[in-house]
């Protein structure tokens, strides 16, 4: 019985909230060779693509930075107008 309760209180150790011994590589953050080119709480000029006719362009401030997909950063930014929310890539924020 002993046993059973120092065990629940070695497991209910918190760990610094960037890691955690169980999630392995899920959600872990990775970074790209390069770093990101903005920081959060920039604001900058979002250009759609040529396929993205719901996308308005405008200024966006940049909520978070994401991990990189196809060699490219991302990012979440947030329109200075209407507060609507998107993930774009790096190339398309000036």
């Amino acid at each position: 019985m002993m046993a059973g309760i120092l065990s629940e209180r070695k497991t209910g150790e918190k760990t610094p909230s960037h890691e955690s011994p169980t999630s392995g590589d899920r959600g872990a953050r990775r970074s790209s060779p390069i770093g990101h080119k903005f920081k959060v709480g920039q604001t900058l000029r979002f250009v759609p693509g040529a396929f993205e006719s719901g996308s308005r362009p405008g200024n966006y401030t940049i909520v978070r930075l994401l991990p990189p997909e196809g060699g490219e950063n991302q990012y979440r930014i947030k329109n200075s107008l209407d507060g609507h929310e998107r993930v774009v890539r790096e190339h398309q924020l000036s």
